[in-house]
């Protein structure tokens, strides 16, 4: 469970952390644009999802290693969080994993602590979706347990 973790994990480090895209503020035109028109649906589920405090400041489409990951970033002053989603490449939670520590309307969370940051990672049949923070592990699973099940209904008409 912690190898498919480090999937997201990789896409935060790169994208929130080394190129500090957590200082920056998309304006809502800028989110959509950079996140094209199958994923900008995605914000304003999101948004109706996020704990009060928190506000999306980016939203787009990065890379890491060749692979394309669809990027939320929230943020409450000092406190950052990702919300991460890349398509299946073969790779799954292991069912009997004991990470699996919270359900999410029915989905697991798989939990780890990866390098100081807290990972909450579930799935969909076509993605895996990470939410990543610098937040205490209580305060990452319970924004996690909004996030997924919200990801999984907005990905659902997409999924064959």
């Amino acid at each position: 469970g912690a190898r498919v973790l480090e999937i997201g994990l990789r896409d935060h480090i790169n994208c929130t952390v080394l190129h500090k895209q957590a200082d920056r503020r998309f304006t809502p035109e800028q989110m959509t644009e950079r996140l094209g028109a199958e994923w900008s649906g995605l914000v304003p589920v999101i948004k109706a999802q996020t704990p009060t405090g928190y506000e999306i400041v980016v939203a787009h489409k990065c890379h890491v290693e060749k692979r394309e990951f669809v990027h939320l970033i929230l943020r409450n002053q000092d406190k950052i969080l990702s919300l991460i989603l890349t398509r299946k490449n073969g790779e799954a939670f292991p069912p009997d994993e004991a990470m699996a520590v919270a359900q999410a309307a029915g989905m697991p969370l798989y939990e780890a602590r990866l390098q100081d940051y807290e990972m909450a990672g579930f799935e969909t049949p076509d993605y895996l979706g990470f939410v990543v923070s610098n937040l205490s592990r209580e305060e990452n699973q319970m924004i996690a347990t909004r996030l997924a099940p919200a990801v999984r209904d907005f990905l659902a008409p997409k999924e064959t």
